[in-house]
């Protein structure tokens, strides 16, 4: 009973289940411990595993409550001790390349709960994504109060899983190191059972203690490094400031790639949720202002503004994803010679310089929230492209831009637990606008607009995808090809002591570079934004190879290389552009560029036509009473209440009956909530509650003032 609580709290160990532990034995170490061994040599010190596990984990001094801490190579069972170092809600993670030795490990936990070999410790009430928990609190598991008080974390009831305060867990700390206390790890200790705990009998007690120690993991095998990925994307970012790795020189020595590859996969992912909890800490104000405001624009399914309307529109047919990278400027030719064989989708940034070159894609995407994206669509003709824009962006784009028809989408990220489970994390106002509007079409992102309309092309039915100017580096020393908005911006500020290129190489110096692997082979400076990017697509195609395979395509000879993508333009270097193409394209793809641009355009024709009939166009854009909206009443309801709350005091208290009524509205002040949090030691509850109300005042101020003018 108690090692199916185990499992059901941490369902990836389900995997070590009936597993080969060929050659491993318990072996006696001088000290009287059994330790375990390979074809008869011990995995850790014979003399004194105690004393070695003691001088790695002292390596855990100091250790902060918001750091996790990853011990790598489990050779030694002394070194799950580390569950007694660890502070109230602290992750710790071992990780060991042996997949039998996990096995092994487990074989002994389940062989000595089946004995009744285990002390009395209350089961604690879920783990499964490494949240940790109060052993203690029955009652803290049927609040799931989140951890550390944040009202944005998950909570995830399929797995009961438990994100307790840190008071709570305090307590919870205090109780389990009086039992241990109780039920020391020596050999004439005794359980709750009444049978003896020695090790003679060939108990592993430390495992014991950490498998049912809530945060507490172990990773074994390459085979299990996919679940501690998903493990740590659904660690709530906000709750983790740093990570520190302790080694145990004799498992890692016998694989050092491997835990080499573990490292900077753990550095890699937890620096790419900081950085994606930075983006929100800063953009989640304003991604909520514009899809409230936005909401004027959200129609239902049967509408062709409305994503689902298209999904799957065009299976089987050959797309062309157009990004903005200096390689561009070389691909342009090739791509009018060839752009009646594909549906050509532009990233806003790359739109000028294919209309300069006379290209007309089918469609452009919009992923920015920020007024500037008008840059990249002023004076130009739009008259026969469609927009496709995330709810997120500016609301002044729909009311100043006419292209022949706009559609709108939602951004949710896929998070995955390590049970195999997926939850969306959305946009702040996305449940709040289709509770009013209904759902708009959801499409992931990776934090660039090239991310996002890849994902937007699979929506639509294409799986085989072309890429034109996605190089995710300064290819040339540069970042963006010609006759962008960026260069047309710097000609204006070239003077006889400023030239183009002094203003370029002073963005290229403002940036962290790196040097990342080019497509020819030779190195090219990158920088840390721009491999976050291509990590996404490397990862994409690599979890789709078995979903939903997508033939990726790069038309490019320069850049950073993208693993997973084919280069037909190196595989033969003295052949002609067109070679990029397969022959089957041209036979079906001669009149498809044709066929879905008359789809598009007649979908929105349609609407127009019925709108002049109706007195009153049913599309925003072409409305003379634009504003108006079934939606009105609910924005200035809200307004009215984030007014109100603004005339107020504006402290916690009060702040909480408003976010109670309108939950994601939080987004407003979330960033201050996660700094206090983060900071509870330092600041004083004076402090704490100044400091909430002077953000709380500023964030409503920005808000009513901006809104005011679309309301």
């Amino acid at each position: 009973h108690v090692m199916e609580e185990v499992f059901r709290r941490k369902p990836y160990l389900q995997f070590l289940r009936g597993k080969s532990a060929d050659g491993l034995s318990l072996t006696e170490a001088r000290d009287g411990s059994r330790i375990p061994a390979e074809n008869g040599k011990p995995l850790c010190s014979a003399y004194g595993p105690a004393k070695e596990a003691d001088r790695i984990l002292s390596g855990a001094t100091g250790l902060k409550r918001t750091q996790i801490l990853v011990i790598l190579g489990a050779g030694n069972p002394e070194l799950f001790r580390a569950s007694a170092h660890l502070h109230p809600g602290q992750i710790c993670a071992v990780v060991d390349h042996r997949l039998g030795l996990g096995a092994f490990y487990l074989d002994q936990a389940l062989s000595e709960w089946s004995r009744g070999g285990y002390p009395e410790q209350a089961a604690e009430p879920g783990d499964s994504h490494g949240a940790t928990g109060s052993p203690e609190s029955q009652e803290a598991s049927n609040r799931s109060e989140p951890l550390s008080s944040h009202p944005q974390a998950i909570v995830e009831e399929k797995q009961a899983i438990l994100e307790e305060t840190i008071e709570e867990r305090a307590s919870s700390d205090k109780a389990s190191l009086s039992s241990e206390s109780r039920h020391p790890w020596t050999e004439d200790s005794k359980v709750a059972g009444g049978k003896s705990d020695s090790l003679e009998n060939g108990n592993l007690p430390p495992l014991r203690q950490y498998l049912n120690t809530p945060g507490c993991h172990v990773f074994f095998g390459e085979e299990t490094l996919i679940s501690l990925e998903h493990y740590l994307e659904g660690l709530p970012a906000e709750n983790f400031q740093g990570i520190r790795f302790l080694r145990h020189r004799a498992s890692v020595d016998k694989a050092p790639a491997f835990y080499e590859y573990v490292e900077t996969r753990m550095r890699g992912i937890l620096q790419s949720r900081m950085s994606d909890l930075l983006t929100r800490f800063e953009f989640e104000p304003l991604w909520l202002r514009n899809t409230l405001l936005n909401s004027h624009f959200a129609k239902p399914e049967s509408h062709p503004s409305n994503l689902l309307f298209w999904s799957n529109r065009w299976p089987g047919k050959p797309a062309l994803l157009v990004s903005a990278g200096p390689s561009l400027t070389e691909t342009l030719p090739w791509i009018k010679e060839n752009q009646d064989r594909f549906f050509i989708l532009a990233c806003d940034t790359a739109l000028k310089p294919l209309l300069r070159a006379g290209i007309r894609p089918h469609g452009a995407h919009i992923l920015d929230a920020q007024k500037q994206t008008l840059l990249h669509f002023l004076n130009e003709d739009l008259s026969d492209l469609i927009l496709f824009a995330d709810l997120v962006c500016h609301p002044s784009l729909p009311r100043h831009l006419k292209p022949a028809g706009w559609v709108f989408s939602s951004t949710a990220r896929l998070i995955y637990r390590p049970d195999g489970s997926t939850e969306e994390l959305k946009t702040p106002g996305t449940d709040l606008l289709e509770s009013m509007c209904g759902a708009q079409g959801r499409l992931q992102s990776g934090g660039s607009v090239a991310t996002s309309a890849f994902d937007l092309l699979r929506f639509l039915g294409f799986r085989r995808i072309y890429f034109a100017g996605q190089d995710l580096a300064w290819t040339f020393r540069q970042l963006h090809a010609l006759n962008t908005h960026h260069y047309e911006r710097w000609n204006s500020m070239v003077s006889r002591v400023l030239s183009l290129e002094t203003i370029n190489e002073r963005v290229m110096q403002k940036r962290d570079l790196v040097p990342v692997s080019g497509i020819d082979g030779r190195e090219i400076p990158g920088d840390f934004i721009l491999s976050l990017y291509r990590s996404w697509f490397e990862q994409s195609i690599e979890s789709l190879k078995s979903e939903d395979p997508v033939e990726c395509i790069n038309l490019s000879r320069t850049g950073s290389l993208i693993e997973g993508m084919r280069y037909p333009r190196l595989e033969n270097p003295e052949a002609s552009a067109n070679a990029a193409l397969h022959s089957s394209d041209s036979v079906e793809s001669a009149s498809f560029s044709f066929r879905a641009r008359q789809d598009l355009l007649q979908a929105f024709e349609q609407i127009a036509a019925k709108g002049s009939a109706s007195s009153k166009a049913d599309f925003p854009s072409q409305d003379p009473a634009f504003g108006e909206s079934q939606n009105a009443g609910m924005l200035e309801r809200i307004q009215s209440a984030l007014l109100t709350l603004y005339k107020q005091p504006g402290d916690q208290e009060t702040a909480e009956k408003t976010w109670a009524q309108y939950p994601e509205l939080r987004a407003l002040i979330r960033k201050t909530e996660v700094y206090i949090s983060r900071n509870r030691e330092k600041l004083s509850d004076e402090r704490a509650d100044g400091v909430y109300r002077t953000n709380l005042k500023r964030s409503l101020n920005q808000f009513l003032r901006f809104s005011s003018r679309y309301i």
